[in-house]
């Protein structure tokens, strides 16, 4: 006979995959503070400006650079 502890595995695993099916978490929205890297990229991309929230906590223009990139490639989304 198996002791209740050794259910706890299968208990969270099930769990973890009914979340999943519940939340449904596809999808493309942004994540923490992905609005404020993706404003900034938006900001340069339509207004041509290299413009930074005051929410951004450090200096991102390597990265704002490279999504503008894309940007410019495919359209921002």
């Amino acid at each position: 006979m198996k002791r209740i502890q050794d259910w706890y595995p299968l208990v969270i695993t099930l769990l973890w995959v009914l979340s999943i099916f519940l939340v449904d978490p596809i999808g493309d929205f942004p994540l923490n503070d992905d609005w404020s890297y993706g404003k900034a990229v938006k900001n340069l991309v339509v207004e041509g400006q290299f413009q930074l929230t005051d929410f951004t906590a450090m200096p991102l223009l390597s990265q704002v650079l490279w999504g503008s990139l894309f940007c410019a490639i495919f359209g921002f989304s």
